[in-house]
């Protein structure tokens, strides 16, 4: 299968002033992103059977919904709310993840932020501490200056003032639309603290699974497979420059391969196509069971973060550093706010060929004895748990049995889950 090529603007470093002189080299900037159709990982996702809802932007990668190997071309309609025919091509994605494991082209915004006084700028803005060491990684937040939350990301260190900020879905243009603004009214310059997007020119390949370590080691080599949860390295595999983080947005063992946009179709079919993975079970798999993997660990997705709320309502605590939320140490934190509402995770009794309506209709409003109390933000199946489930943004806090949601002409029980429903696994390896 050939690949498709790149018009390249410029060679290896030197993307951008301030570029990150710790990340991969990417041999290509681009003065603007390919079209869906040429870029490296469609034809290799299309000959596995990936199906690109055709109401999707045609510009750079994009999530396939589903994939379909075998031909049974279930109708796809973004319009209809119930009894979806590709419900059981979705469900054996997960089944498959969950049994075995998968591999995913994640749509994740790329950050580079390096200067002098990018730690310095990090601390202020992240709920988070900035990782104190080369090769650790944390998850975070940043807010407004009146305490609303913006956005989720993971943060990395890449070297002395160097860092990667991977945001949420999308390609970066949000992040910069945030992080720029808050660099001048904190103070910085532009040379002082460098931002820049390259979301272009990395592709993140996901690799989560029981069996995914074994793939790793096997496929990719042993040193790529030996890191600890939350630790990254960049290594050469094959003459390809890479991350590798050891993170998964499903509960379970995972990889992600930070790959050069040029080389994520190589990378994926030597993955795909490797005996062993192939022997072990490893398939690929669309948006929608990303969404019904991630939702049943308690996991977020951009509707749930972004300008929801105040982060004190938000459900965030576990990620805000103690020593900053005594000293009001980060943009935004206020501790005089007394939060009213609060952000839960709800597991909802729908009806067969409902497993879905909730995630094509957002906002479906949640009652409380007749009395509306709230609304959903996303929803998804779960694939383990067998259960819909829903993030839903509810108007009182601690409640707990009794709820239900109104939706296309049902009411489905639903009731808040304080933990998950399933075990997270990530460490079982």
């Amino acid at each position: 299968m050939g690949r498709p090529t790149f018009t390249l603007r410029t060679a290896s470093r030197g993307m951008a002033a301030g570029a990150s002189p710790n990340a991969p080299a990417a041999a290509m900037a681009l003065d603007k992103p390919p079209a869906l159709r040429d870029h490296t990982l469609y034809k290799t996702m299309v000959a596995r059977g990936a199906y690109f809802k055709p109401e999707m932007p045609e510009t750079d990668m994009q999530y396939p919904a589903y994939y379909d190997p075998n031909g049974t071309n279930p109708k796809w309609d973004p319009t209809q709310k119930t009894h979806h025919e590709w419900h059981e091509l979705v469900k054996g994605e997960m089944d498959n993840t969950v049994a075995n494991a998968g591999i995913v082209q994640d749509v994740y915004s790329k950050i580079s932020i390096t200067g002098p006084k990018s730690k310095e700028f990090l601390s202020k803005i992240l709920t988070c501490a900035v990782p104190g060491k080369v090769g650790n990684a944390k998850l975070g937040y940043v807010c407004r200056a009146d305490g609303q939350l913006m956005n989720e990301c993971t943060i990395a260190n890449r070297g002395e003032n160097d860092y990667y900020y991977c945001g949420q879905l999308g390609w970066g243009q949000y992040e910069m639309d945030l992080l720029l603004p808050l660099r001048e009214s904190l103070g910085y310059s532009a040379d002082e603290v460098v931002i820049n997007n390259y979301s272009h020119h990395y592709e993140l390949l996901h690799v989560p699974g029981p069996k995914a370590k074994q793939i790793v080691t096997e496929v990719m080599g042993a040193d790529a497979a030996d890191l600890d949860l939350f630790k990254f390295k960049k290594l050469t595999i094959d003459g390809i420059e890479m991350e590798i983080f050891r993170m998964s947005f499903t509960g379970m063992p995972g990889w992600e391969f930070h790959v050069p946009a040029e080389h994520a179709g190589t990378v994926w079919d030597k993955i795909c196509d490797h005996p062993f993975s192939v022997e072990s079970g490893l398939k690929p798999y669309g948006l929608l069971a990303v969404a019904g993997l991630r939702i049943e660990q308690h996991y977020r997705v951009s509707a749930d973060v972004k300008n929801v709320s105040h982060y004190s309502e938000m459900s965030i605590d576990r990620f805000v550093s103690p020593k900053k939320r005594e000293k009001s140490g980060f943009h935004g934190c206020d501790n005089s706010v007394v939060p009213k509402k609060e952000l839960c995770y709800l597991a909802v009794d729908t009806l067969p060929g409902y497993e879905w309506t909730l995630t094509f209709s957002p906002g479906s409003p949640v009652f409380l004895n007749g009395q509306q109390v709230g609304a959903t933000t996303s929803s998804a199946w779960a694939g383990r748990s067998k259960t819909t489930h829903a993030v839903a943004m509810l108007d009182q806090r601690d409640l707990g049995d009794g709820l239900s949601i109104k939706v296309e002409g049902q009411e489905f029980p639903a009731r808040v889950l304080r933990e998950p429903l399933v075990p997270w696994t990530g460490d079982d390896c």
